[in-house]
């Protein structure tokens, strides 16, 4: 986030701070889209593995240990995004597991 807002990492520790100086309007926006967006991948997600996955059958998805492993799957301007990649498989599993789905979690080296 801070890369995005072009600001030091410090700057929003002192938002996050409980008697710190409030995040401004244009980090609340942006953490707004930030969390559409997300949203939005997990619902397209969800509803491709509803239209061909079944309960009776596990689901496998992919997790990454780190940068490295990630840039090797993806192209090289995505490298950074092996975070919140990982963010998203979370949600996604949490969201299955709720559903009465077995979701198995592997890393692409296995």
């Amino acid at each position: 986030m801070a890369d995005l807002l072009d600001i030091g990492v410090l700057q929003i520790k002192l938002w996050e701070k409980p008697d710190g100086k409030p995040a401004p309007d244009t980090a609340w926006r942006l953490l707004e889209a930030l969390m559409i967006e997300h949203e939005t991948m997990i619902s397209t997600a969800l509803e491709q593995i509803h239209e061909q996955g079944s309960k009776d059958q596990p689901i496998t998805l992919m997790y990454y240990r780190d940068k490295n492993m990630f840039a090797a799957q993806h192209p090289v301007e995505d490298a950074d995004g092996w975070q919140m990649a990982n963010t998203r498989i979370r949600d996604i599993v949490a969201r299955l597991t709720a559903e009465g789905y077995e979701v198995n979690i592997v890393y692409p080296t296995e």
